[in-house]
């Protein structure tokens, strides 16, 4: 019975990190309240069932870690609220990944349930998206549209009026290269749904990514294609791989019939206004981000920490786009280094577990994940922790007993 009570709100913390943009709706923050029902449950289940001494270190060391860069800030005189506000944007991170890994650990859910959960939240998500953009460019006006999500979620959408289309970003998008390589190379457990589910969501998937309008994110998802046709099997499905680069081609070409639309679009992400304008704020946050960096080198400025030169947002003053550069500033060189290292874990044990070509591009997808924190500010978000967990529960982390339990991913 606990098992379950457990399981439920792991289901609806994934899933509503996914759908929702922020934690809240209509100011009640509901991801707040499902993790401490999950927390309050999994408390119970503990003294019955015990833990593995790795999760109470890995909870031991993020409260250790919070309260040491708390004193640090507060001797910077960084305001409590802004403390509070760096700390639960790690927690909320930190808890998208232990919740699921837990109960995984205890057979309370399989990965395969997970992975079907955030595919199933992913594609609500791109279709969510998909009806924003599609009522703008029906007629309604932006403004409004963007106003009604801002009083339901409490967060506005990074939003575009791209000419045929109205741009809708969120951090969740960074799901969805993955997810196109999980689908593309067709393994099992990692795509657990059938053909026509795999057709119809490789097709959303990919719409959602158009008009999330971001040069890194097309970017990232062509690198994922390209490993899934560079790597896939003789007897993989080769028709998903024809639609993965067929759906885009008629879409532009749908939406551009003039090959010089074509060339304006390109250009006028990649290097027209709109690249500019993102880089000049990109600027700005590099030259104050390094200046905070060299002054406080090796403890940082502390949890909630802007810097003193330039702030990007004013009401979550530590947020910046250089992401990584931006932890480095708040922690140093001795809070960012196992940070640093935190992340490469997963990776590192994989490589040496499971060198298969599939695995190899897995690992590629996974680094790029960690580099778009050299450019944007989404990794550290509960979205930011459902991108992690997928990766954690799709990396092979067990060397296999019989080699035809592991021959999916061989």
């Amino acid at each position: 019975m606990t098992k379950n009570l457990l399981k439920f709100p792991i289901t609806l913390l994934v899933f509503f990190s996914i759908l929702l943009p922020s934690g809240s709706i209509y100011g009640v923050n509901v991801k707040l309240a499902i993790s401490v029902i999950a927390l309050l449950v999994m408390a119970c289940y503990l003294p019955k069932e015990g833990v593995e001494k790795k999760f109470l270190y890995a909870l031991m060391g993020l409260i250790s870690f919070l309260l040491f860069y708390t004193l640090i800030a507060l001797n910077n005189g960084i305001p409590g609220q802004d403390i509070i506000s760096h700390g639960t944007a790690i927690s909320s991170l930190f808890l998208l990944i232990y919740l699921p890994t837990f109960a995984i650990s205890k057979k309370i859910a399989s990965k395969d349930e997970i992975i079907k959960i955030i595919f199933i939240s992913l594609f609500v998500f791109s279709l969510f998206k998909l009806s924003i953009s599609t009522a703008i460019w029906l007629g309604h006006e932006p403004t409004q549209v963007r106003l009604l999500l801002e009083s339901i979620f409490g967060v506005s959408f990074i939003g575009l009026d791209t000419g045929s289309f109205y741009r809708v970003h969120w951090p969740a998008d960074y799901l969805l290269p993955p997810a196109l390589y999980f689908i593309l190379q067709n393994k099992q457990p990692h795509y657990p749904f059938g053909k026509l589910q795999k057709n119809i969501f490789l097709a959303v998937f990919i719409l959602a990514i158009i008009i999330a309008y971001s040069r890194l994110l097309y970017v990232y998802s062509l690198t994922a294609i390209a490993l899934a046709f560079i790597l896939a099997n003789k007897d993989n499905n080769k028709k998903i791989l024809i639609i993965a680069l067929l759906v885009p081609t008629v879409l532009i070409y749908l939406l551009y019939s003039n090959s010089n639309m074509i060339a304006d679009f390109i250009s006028l992400r990649y290097s027209g206004e709109f690249a500019k304008s993102s880089d000049a704020t990109r600027d700005a946050m590099l030259n104050a981000l390094l200046q905070s960096f060299y002054d406080n080198f090796l403890l940082g400025r502390g949890l909630g920490a802007g810097t003193i030169g330039y702030i990007n947002i004013e009401a979550v003053p530590w947020y910046f786009e250089l992401q990584w550069l931006s932890i480095a500033m708040q922690f140093g060189i001795m809070g960012f280094i196992p940070i640093l290292a935190l992340a490469l874990v997963p990776a590192v044990i994989s490589l040496n577990i499971n060198r298969s070509k599939y695995n190899l591009g897995l690992i590629i997808i996974y680094f790029f994940w960690l580099m778009v924190g050299i450019f944007n500010g989404f990794m550290l978000t509960s979205a930011g922790g459902v991108i992690f967990l997928l990766f954690i529960t799709s990396l092979p982390t067990k060397k296999p007993k019989l080699r035809n339990q592991y021959r999916d991913i061989n």
